[in-house]
């Protein structure tokens, strides 16, 4: 059973859940630095995809809160726009406002292959539970 592997979906799922959940409601921070306070159905960002590394999934530096906008409605500034001159912005103010999450962008290739325990991180997450 799926359950009882430590890097299995349903691990990754619920630790996905759990740490995700912590964003929801929270400023959008290219708001705020624009001088607005927006938190209407903000969520995190990854700067780093899941999917591209699972040893930064779960990594507080590696997400931005966002409103809709800037996750990808805006032309001007927004991560996953099809304008990539508002990507871009994204990555410019990324080096401005954020260079830790830059960071995690810049280095993700020394964690490839890097062994994930989810059932580990989803306790940690939920405080040993």
């Amino acid at each position: 059973m799926a359950k009882h592997k430590p890097n299995s979906k349903y691990w990754r799922n619920k630790a996905d859940k759990v740490f995700m959940v912590q964003f929801k409601g929270k400023p959008c921070e290219i708001c705020l630095s624009y001088g607005r306070t927006n938190t209407e159905k903000t969520c995190g960002h990854h700067v780093v995809a899941k999917s591209t590394s699972s040893y930064l999934r779960h990594v507080d530096k590696n997400i931005v809160v966002v409103c809709p906008t800037h996750h990808a409605f805006s032309n001007e500034l927004a991560f996953h726009s099809t304008n990539l001159l508002a990507q871009n912005a994204a990555l410019e103010w990324l080096k401005e406002c954020r260079p830790d999450a830059l960071e995690c962008l810049e280095t993700y290739k020394k964690y490839t292959g890097a062994r994930v325990d989810y059932e580990q991180i989803y306790l940690e997450l939920k405080g040993g539970e």
